[in-house]
């Protein structure tokens, strides 16, 4: 486990990702039924990808695409900020590798 949280560390040094914890204390449980991808870019509608237990989806429908960034925007509205994150994230792999 301890290496699976080292490796979420290393990925927020990339450009594009941010690692963001949700934390226990939050109601908000969008998103955690499967994941999800929001894709954009230029000249092209915006995407989403869902995907469940039992089948994933691709679509540039705008009514699911405005539905999966609301309930994108919740969760990043309760997740704890991203230096926080990364915090709580060292402190956790520092327990499971002692």
């Amino acid at each position: 486990m301890a290496e699976q949280v080292e490796h979420l560390i290393a990925l927020d040094e990339h450009p594009r990702i941010n690692v963001r914890v949700l934390p226990y204390s939050s109601s908000v449980t969008t998103g955690l039924q499967g994941a999800f991808i929001l894709a954009s870019a230029p000249g092209m509608p915006d995407m989403v990808y869902l995907e469940s237990i039992t089948m994933s989806q691709i679509t540039a429908d705008s009514g699911p695409v405005r539905e999966v960034k609301s309930r994108y925007e919740m969760l990043h509205n309760e997740a704890l900020p991203r230096r926080a994150s990364l915090q709580l994230i060292g402190e956790m792999a520092e327990k499971w590798t002692n």
